[in-house]
């Protein structure tokens, strides 16, 4: 590919998948040959396999966004860039390919923020952003496929499998911490205190300083009831770096919940503005920012989750829509509301969908 032998690299390619047969890195990296080619129909349908495969690789939705930009269509590359950064927040060609994306639909100030973000990650971490050695690291890392497989079950609600995964994991990669990281959340998840502690322990003595790890306790202190360790968790993952998002949005969540508004909604404003593509953040954000009755500056926050569809997309819509009333901007307000009811019903939602139906009702009556 370096040296722009498209065809024998196409040729070696698919030795590698005949010889593996599910192999996601040889079918993007034919599919970025075959784009580059022009041939887009061929590349997205290959792209689109692998994401029907593996849903939550970042790679592949980066890879979509790529041709989508290729095909003259950045409205599409933002979906899917978004949507990679909703796997892997810190991952550098999707804030590039979103900045190319805002910057053709002529949004300035996106397509300078997703070139700062691209540039930060990009020093950061330099080989990973580098393309030849994330196509090398995964076409030889065994793990790294594993640890895929892992994240795939459990976003299925796979649970049990998820965590065969990982046992297998530890026992091929003894000296890492990150199986364990990932048991105490799915042990946490599902009441398993004990199983939990024991990978705190291990993970402890392997990785003490580990930013995830300490969010990840934090998490599971939050679940005992354990409130003040949980905010220490927090706080100690966020000095490890202060640049993490995640334990800043812990701590906005907690707070949120605890009814101390203000506190919640700047740890929000913080961690949204070190990851501004993180959907949790914008919409704990936009409903902290709603109870506070800030509706102008809600609706802000709120708007941009109406373009990327998720399972969460009704309570996303639904708030949008409170605070579309809230602004008086009733008309926005009954499409938000209809839109989310919408999704509400195509996901057998019966309660949710019951109270967006009040919400209309209401929106309705102020017109």
């Amino acid at each position: 590919l370096e040296l722009g032998q498209d065809e024998a690299a196409i040729a070696t390619l698919k030795r590698a998948l005949a010889l593996r047969g599910s192999y996601p890195a040889a079918e993007l990296a034919i599919a970025r040959v075959e784009g580059r080619q022009g041939n887009i129909e061929s590349a997205r349908a290959r792209v689109d396999g692998v994401i029907a495969l593996s849903p939550r690789l970042a790679e592949a939705r980066a890879e979509r966004a790529q041709l989508a930009l290729d095909a003259g269509k950045p409205d599409e590359a933002i979906d899917a860039a978004l949507y990679a950064l909703g796997i892997n927040s810190r991952y550098g060609r999707a804030h590039y390919l979103l900045s190319q994306a805002y910057a053709r639909t002529g949004n300035e100030r996106g397509a300078a923020t997703h070139a700062a973000l691209f540039e930060r990650y990009r020093q950061l971490a330099p080989r990973s952003n580098d393309a030849v050695m994330r196509e090398v690291n995964q076409l030889n890392e065994s793990e790294q496929s594993l640890l895929q497989a892992a994240l795939d079950y459990h976003a299925g609600g796979r649970a049990d499998l998820a965590i065969t995964a990982f046992n297998e994991m530890m026992e091929t990669q003894p000296d890492s911490a990150g199986p364990h990281i990932n048991l105490i959340a799915m042990h946490g998840q599902r009441g398993d205190f004990e199983a939990a502690e024991q990978h705190i322990e291990a993970a402890l003595a392997l990785n003490p300083e580990s930013i995830e790890l300490h969010d990840n306790i934090g998490v599971l202190r939050l679940r005992q009831g354990r409130r003040d360790e949980a905010i220490a968790h927090f706080e100690q993952a966020h000095e490890l770096d202060p640049q993490y998002s995640r334990p800043l949005k812990n701590l906005g969540a907690l707070y949120l919940a605890n009814d101390d508004h203000q506190l919640g909604v700047d740890y929000l404003e913080r961690a949204l503005e070190l990851e501004p593509t993180d959907i949790q953040t914008r919409y704990l954000l936009g409903k902290g920012l709603l109870d506070m009755r800030q509706a102008e500056r809600a609706v802000e926050i709120l708007k941009p989750l109406s373009r990327v569809p998720r399972p969460e997309s009704a309570l996303h819509l639904q708030t949008l829509g409170r605070a579309q009333i809230a602004n008086g901007e009733i008309g926005d307000a009954i499409a938000s509301l209809t839109e989310a009811q919408r999704q509400a019903q195509l996901r057998g939602l019966e309660g949710v969908s019951l109270e967006i139906a009040n919400d209309l009702v209401r929106a309705r009556a102020a017109l």
